[in-house]
C-alpha cells in the first residue's frame, strides 16, 4: 500500500507542468539562417519574461555598413 501511494505521489509530481522562462539574449545562428554568406549583419533579441508578460527588444548590428532608411 505504501509503495502504491508513493508511486501515485511521484506520478502526480511528474505530471505537474512548469512554464519555461525565456529571459536572456537570443542570438541568430548564422549557420542555420537565411542571411547571405559574407554578410556582417548580426541579429539578436533580448527577452524579458516574467510570466505572463514577455517583452522583446530586437538588436541589429550592421557591421561596417549603414542601415537602409
Amino acid at each position: 500500500m505504501r509503495s502504491l501511494l508513493l508511486t501515485l505521489i511521484l506520478a502526480a509530481a511528474a505530471c505537474a507542468q512548469t512554464h519555461p522562462n525565456f529571459t536572456g539574449t537570443w542570438k541568430q545562428d548564422d549557420a542555420k539562417s537565411t542571411v547571405r554568406p559574407g554578410s556582417k549583419l548580426k541579429y539578436s533579441n533580448k527577452i524579458e519574461h516574467q510570466d505572463p508578460k514577455l517583452a522583446k527588444t530586437t538588436i541589429l548590428d550592421y557591421g561596417d555598413r549603414q542601415p537602409a532608411p
